[in-house]
């Protein structure tokens, strides 16, 4: 386990880290793999959660971080989940905004013709 880069306003994230030991890695068939999936109910999503203080406690204990690093992974995850929520607002302005762009579009283009500065509105094109 190592500090995450999730976005969250409750507590540390966590990532799951490993080192590779080819000694001690199991090769298994894929078919063999899919059989013993199929026997294991999976987990519900509301069993794998960590409570922030639990995930704080094995960052700390377990893996030897100071409460300074998991601050700053805190603040950084608050950020970023602050910034991805007013990006999940906006996105409900989408369409109004691209409506505005749209009509700022066609309203350069009317002008530009009145003056006679395009060239297809000169020669007649448009």
């Amino acid at each position: 386990m190592t500090i995450g880069d999730a976005p969250t306003f409750h507590g540390p994230p966590v990532s799951l880290s490993w080192e590779y030991n080819p000694n001690a890695t199991e090769e298994r068939e894929l078919e063999q793999y899919e059989d013993y999936r199929k026997s294991v109910p999976r987990r519900e999503k509301k069993a794998m959660r960590l409570p922030p203080v639990i995930r704080q406690h094995l960052l700390t204990e377990n893996m030897g971080y100071s409460r300074g690093q998991i601050k700053g992974a805190t603040d950084e995850a608050k950020r970023c989940a602050k910034q991805r929520q007013k990006t999940v607002e906006r996105l409900r302005l989408q369409p109004v905004e691209e409506a505005f762009e749209k009509i700022k579009r066609f309203r350069k283009r009317n002008l530009r013709r009145e003056r006679g500065e395009c060239v297809e509105c000169v020669s007649g094109i448009w």
